[in-house]
C-alpha cells in the first residue's frame, strides 16, 4: 500500500502538459475540491462556465458533481461526447449533474496490479492510497 499527495494546481499542470484538451475548453483551473472550466461549445454560442467538484470515491469509482447554469444542461449531449472523448466512453457515466468515472479501470489500462483504495480532494490537495 502506498499513498501519494499532489496539489490540484500541479495535477492541472500535468493534465495540460500531457493531454490534448478539446478546443471547446478555453480555461481550466484548479479549485480546492475540483476544477473550474470555461467551455465554448460553438463559435455561435457564448462561453459557459462550470465547476467540477469531487464528491465521492467508492468501489474504485469517482463521483463528480457539475455545478453550472442551465445552458450546459441543455447542451448536455455535446458536453457528454467531449468528456467521453477525453476519458473514454467505457469508463465514464454521465447523468448531469453527476459524472462517475471508473478510476481503477482506467489505471488498469496503464499499470498492471494497481488500484486505488481511497481518493480524496480537499483544500487543494489530491490524496490517493493504493490497495
Amino acid at each position: 500500500m502506498a499513498t501519494i499527495s499532489i496539489s490540484t494546481t500541479e495535477a492541472v499542470s500535468i493534465l495540460k502538459a500531457n493531454l490534448e484538451l478539446p478546443d471547446m475548453i478555453q480555461y481550466l483551473e484548479p479549485t480546492p475540491t475540483g476544477l473550474f472550466l470555461k467551455i465554448k461549445p460553438s463559435p455561435l454560442l457564448p462561453a459557459l462556465t462550470a465547476e467540477l467538484t469531487f464528491t465521492a470515491f467508492k468501489n474504485g469509482k469517482a463521483t463528480i458533481t457539475v455545478n453550472t447554469n442551465k445552458a450546459i444542461t441543455k447542451l448536455a449531449g455535446l458536453f457528454e461526447r467531449q468528456l467521453e472523448a477525453i476519458v473514454g466512453a467505457d469508463f465514464i457515466d454521465i447523468s448531469l449533474p453527476q459524472i462517475t468515472i471508473d478510476i481503477n479501470a482506467l489505471i488498469a489500462i496503464y499499470i498492471n496490479n494497481l488500484s486505488l483504495k481511497t481518493l480524496t480532494i480537499r483544500n487543494g490537495t489530491i490524496t490517493a492510497t493504493s490497495r
